[in-house]
């Protein structure tokens, strides 16, 4: 993770097309065809495993009661009695009320996993018509942020024979694209209709803080923010992740994670975020560990932590987790 925004600008190479793919000549999709082709790639999408989590995919998380803690959003959290959004609520803003987000927290605490839930529940009501919900994850495409396409190109990009339709851009990992740019080529670039009209974003707050606070991008955007888990969410989710990593001993895990996580617990910290306590379950139900879960140490917990979020970050750039069986690309 990079959190000294300060660095030298990278080298930008504009990507270019060979002469006979500069027009778009693919014939357009029927509304049925089109709806095909997304809720496959979503289907994909879905399939890649939970960073940190390992052996469980975003649809496991998504469907087992007990995973998916919905209604940690918070729209204006300035206003005092904020009400929380649930995702299905903010996918209707997002899609239907011309209103524009963006998702500011630290790393790991969920802001991806948020925008996929969004572009999951857009497109479980998506019938075919203009706007296709595209996701544009800078981590994976940092280069877009200097060259970016068109929305009929984005479109296109994505789902051959969709140009017409054009492209719903959800934006994930903003700062990602912007690092080593200065305030003025930051505000330039997102100046650009496929970041300036995205109705969602996310960003770290750290960057945020830095260089979006002030900025043209946020005169018409909403700040959501993500809300810390409650004591029995925590519960909930370390109880039913545990059991369904490891059916056989999974009450004393959970049981053992719970108590190293108390206020006077040696993992307080390091699982303050969801990222980190998904790394925390892993490795407690990983045969290094069993059945002595007292090895679970701050220092093991740790060395998990950097390797994990090493992996991840190759996981997000070539798009195949490495230590699951591959999935397709998109």
């Amino acid at each position: 993770m990079v959190d000294d925004f300060s660095k030298v600008r990278p080298v930008v190479q504009r990507r270019t097309q060979a002469p006979q793919e500069q027009s778009m000549t693919t014939s357009q999709l029927e509304s049925e065809q089109v709806v095909d082709k997304v809720k496959r790639k979503l289907d994909r999408m879905l399939d890649r495993p939970v960073v940190g989590l390992r052996r469980l995919s975003h649809r496991v998380l998504f469907s087992e009661p007990g995973l998916f803690i919905d209604g940690r959003l918070t729209a204006d959290s300035q206003v005092p009695g904020a009400t929380p959004l649930t995702i299905s609520a903010l996918s209707q803003r997002v899609s239907g009320n011309n209103e524009k987000f963006l998702i500011v927290a630290p790393p790991g605490s969920g802001k991806s996993l948020a925008l996929l839930g969004v572009l999951r529940s857009i497109i479980e009501r998506y019938d075919g018509g203009d706007g296709i919900p595209v996701i544009v994850d800078l981590k994976r495409e940092p280069l877009m942020a200097a060259n970016p396409p068109s929305l009929s190109e984005l479109a296109e990009s994505e789902y051959p024979g969709c140009a017409h339709l054009g492209a719903l851009v959800m934006v994930d990992a903003l700062d990602e694209g912007l690092i080593g740019y200065d305030l003025t080529e930051i505000d330039r670039l997102l100046g650009d209709p496929l970041f300036a009209d995205a109705p969602l974003a996310t960003c770290r707050r750290q960057f945020f803080d830095q260089y979006l606070s002030n900025s043209a991008f946020m005169r018409d955007r909403q700040i959501i923010e993500l809300a810390d888990w409650e004591s029995d969410e925590i519960k909930s989710y370390v109880a039913t992740a545990i059991r369904m990593l490891e059916p056989v001993n999974h009450v004393a895990l959970a049981e053992y994670l719970l108590n190293a996580m108390a206020p006077d617990g040696p993992f307080r910290v390091l699982v303050s975020i969801p990222l980190r306590l998904n790394m925390a379950i892993s490795l407690l139900v990983s045969d290094i560990h069993r059945p002595d879960i007292a090895k679970l140490t701050l220092l093991s917990l740790f060395e998990e932590f950097v390797a994990e979020t090493v992996e991840a970050e190759i996981t997000r750039k070539i798009g195949v987790p490495l230590t699951l069986p591959a999935v397709s690309r998109l």
